[in-house]
């Protein structure tokens, strides 16, 4: 970098030739290699972000899986809406797989009232959101 064919005259105490990043780089001093590690880690952080919630999306297009998750849930067809959830994968998926597979089991119990399967469905869906959080929380320990 403080090699001479890089500055004006062969002086590596004058200016960097124009467009000699390597010149300019070595002129700046010790701050350009501390920026440079930022801009670094900065850009490894957005490429990890970048996969790790386009795990959490999962397959398709979060709206459309909603939209039929709820035609599927509409016409009352829980089987359906776990294969679904099984193919979209994700966060949400498992989450809702989650809340289904409860509501299925509950649904043919006739020992527990209404508001006690309503309780026990928010709890497994409060346990299955507990155990995505992790996963999209995952390398965030930097900005805590």
């Amino acid at each position: 970098m403080g090699n001479p064919v890089n500055f004006e005259g062969g002086n590596n105490e004058k200016a960097a030739l124009e467009g000699n990043f390597l010149g300019i780089i070595y002129r700046g001093g010790f701050i350009v290699p501390v920026l440079m590690t930022c801009v670094l880690t900065l850009i490894i952080f957005i490429i990890e972000r970048i996969i790790t919630l386009s795990r959490a999306k999962g397959k398709g297009r979060l709206n459309t899986f909603v939209r039929n998750l709820q035609d599927l849930l509409a016409q009352d067809k829980i089987e359906e809406a776990l294969d679904a959830c099984d193919k979209q994968r994700g966060s949400l998926a498992n989450v809702m797989k989650a809340g289904l597979s409860r509501y299925r089991d509950l649904q043919n119990d006739k020992d527990l009232e209404k508001d006690q399967k309503i309780l026990s469905i928010q709890k497994s869906f409060e346990e299955a959101t507990a155990l995505e959080l992790p996963m999209l929380s995952k390398n965030m320990v930097i900005f805590t």
